[in-house]
């Protein structure tokens, strides 16, 4: 099997791209005025963040390993911000956290069919898997982590049967954390650190400690750079950070089609749990994740294209699907 960064490409494990502008943080083309899709999709975007009191925003396109479009606006509260400036990306963190749990499962160390007492015992549930709690089905609630850092598994309840209808529960992430942690022996950041961003060169990202659910701070080039990675792991069939099989499960769909959600991903779809984030120009095959601080990654393999949108803490863009279905046609419909 061909590796992505084998031979003299193993210490640049992020160096996969095919042609253009190289998708590193920090390479960013700023969108010039005179360019008029360049200024025509700044204006908007200006026009957006004005509209929407956002403090500071980074937007970026890539397509086949070039970037087409580079994005940053602030209101001048935030200090020299530009695309190089970590932002807190919600639950975008929840694909890393996945990426992790994949990775376990290329060692023989975890399947998604395992009951989560196999590794927490203590767990009140004892028919919840780890698939349940990736595709948000288990039908929990409850919130977990106490003062000193623990997590209070006595806290959980069960709102409907188990795997019979979806609500997110952001919370399943903190449980699979606690799981990584037990499998691994190590904090979650450091294994982060260790598996994707160093390999990656994804030097403005971090993960928040023993929290797997939310908590990454990160740039526009650095999710470019992990999402081009996996789409040319995908493209490719060369194995990266991941082997192609495990990319294959990231964009699988895992609730029999009733949810549109894979063990990492939302799936583009025409319900409102999180499939209409999506433009209505992306392809069916299109795949990503909102945060909750007015964020969306999105990936979209028909057309070898990745969509970054951060902003600092927009909650009224998060309170409606169309809010981010327009932004991402803007972008489609400006270069691509």
């Amino acid at each position: 099997m061909r590796q992505i960064g084998s031979g003299r490409a193993k210490t640049d494990a992020g160096r996969i791209f095919r042609s253009g502008q190289d998708s590193a943080a920090g390479a960013f083309p700023e969108g010039r005025e005179s360019d008029g899709k360049n200024g025509f999709c700044s204006s908007r975007l200006r026009e957006v963040r004005k509209t929407e009191q956002i403090a500071a925003m980074s937007v970026a396109v890539e397509r086949g390993g070039k970037i087409l479009y580079s994005f940053t606006d602030s209101d001048g509260s935030w200090e020299n911000f530009s695309a190089d400036t970590p932002l807190a990306v919600m639950s975008i963190t929840k694909i890393f956290t996945s990426a992790l749990l994949i990775a376990l499962m290329e060692e023989g160390r975890l399947s998604l069919y395992d009951n989560v007492r196999r590794f927490i015992p203590e767990f009140p549930f004892d028919d919840v898997l780890i698939l349940h709690l990736m595709t948000h089905t288990s039908g929990l609630s409850g919130y977990l982590n106490s003062p000193d850092g623990g997590k209070i598994f006595s806290r959980l309840t069960r709102e409907f049967p188990l795997d019979t209808n979806f609500k997110y529960y952001s919370s399943g992430y903190d449980i699979l954390t606690e799981a990584l942690e037990r499998i691994t022996g190590m904090d979650i950041r450091d294994y982060a650190k260790q598996r994707i961003f160093e390999p990656l060169h994804m030097n403005a990202s971090a993960l928040e400690s023993h929290t797997g659910k939310a908590g990454m701070m990160s740039t526009a080039g650095d999710l470019i750079r992990f999402s081009r990675h996996i789409l040319e792991i995908r493209r490719t069939g060369a194995a990266g950070i991941l082997k192609p099989c495990s990319v294959d499960l990231m964009f699988r769909e895992h609730t029999r089609g009733r949810y549109d959600r894979t063990p990492a991903f939302f799936r583009k779809s025409q319900t409102r749990r999180f499939g209409r984030y999506f433009g209505d120009l992306n392809s069916e095959e299109a795949v990503g994740h909102a945060g909750a601080s007015g964020c969306f990654l999105l990936l979209d393999p028909k057309y070898d294209a990745i969509l970054v949108i951060l902003t600092n803490g927009s909650r009224t863009i998060q309170l409606s699907d169309e809010n981010f279905a327009r932004l991402n046609n803007l972008l489609m419909g400006s270069f691509l």
